[in-house]
């Protein structure tokens, strides 16, 4: 069975590998940008005192822990925007809540169902990120600390590799972040084959927004904002022509 070449932007995950090749799609994983540490101050957030932390992404688990000490928070109640995100959490001690939709969005609908007790929020955040969790609580009256632990770059080191890859023929383009997006265009020597034969698959509704915002046709976000979510909308659509 010939199988179908898929591009994921991020580092390769084994059983997706797997999941994929078992419908027929070839996976070529590249990880675009990568992270690195921001100063921050530990002594502010403990003046601060938090009653809540929300932590959007694995890297900001990985960034923030990796300096502090997890004991010190462990009577935080904590929201993780993700299962993956959560599993980090879980293995650092915490039970934390996540919501039902993996985004900024799903954290304000979960906070809206709560009602917390407490009023003090820590967002451990990347460089660059939305503000639609912030913005939320400080309309409704709470207080809110936000930390920056990490910010992204662009993966220089895989600019040609990306470019080899373009060549094989590459029918879904899926992209885990905006800042993987923002460095597939600086890589890529022509984007017009993405822009007439590639078929444009974002994690989520923030990706897919900024990759309209550019002029580009995203086909379809999955209904779970993962890769397993990717995985499962690339098997489905992989056994169909899709019209472009």
């Amino acid at each position: 069975m010939s199988q179908v070449k898929s591009l994921i932007t991020t580092q390769e995950k084994k059983g997706i590998t797997n999941f994929l090749e078992n419908c027929g799609i070839k996976p070529y994983w590249i990880p675009l940008i990568k992270t690195i540490p921001v100063d921050f101050d530990l002594n502010e957030i403990l003046k601060f005192s938090p009653d809540f932390a929300i932590f959007p992404s694995k890297n900001a688990v990985k960034h923030f822990f990796s300096r502090v000490n997890p004991q010190i928070f462990k009577d935080l109640k904590i929201i993780a925007v993700g299962k993956a995100t959560g599993k980090e959490l879980e293995k650092l001690g915490f039970s934390p809540e996540v919501p039902e939709k993996f985004s900024g969005d799903g954290v304000v609908s979960l906070l809206r169902k709560k009602s917390p007790e407490g009023k003090r929020f820590l967002i451990v955040r990347p460089e660059k990120s939305t503000e639609t969790v912030s913005n939320y609580l400080k309309k409704e009256g709470f207080e809110v600390k936000e930390v920056v632990v990490y910010k992204t770059v662009f993966n220089e080191e895989n600019r040609r590799k990306l470019n080899k890859i373009l060549d094989l023929g590459i029918k879904f383009f899926c992209f885990t972040s905006p800042s993987d997006f923002r460095a597939f265009l600086e890589f890529v020597e022509n984007c017009e084959k993405v822009h007439k034969d590639g078929v444009i698959i974002p994690i989520g509704e923030t990706a897919a927004k900024f990759i309209e915002s550019l002029n580009f046709k995203v086909f379809e976000v999955p209904e779970e904002y993962s890769l397993e979510g990717i995985a499962k909308l690339l098997c489905r659509i992989s056994r169909k022509e899709v019209d472009r």
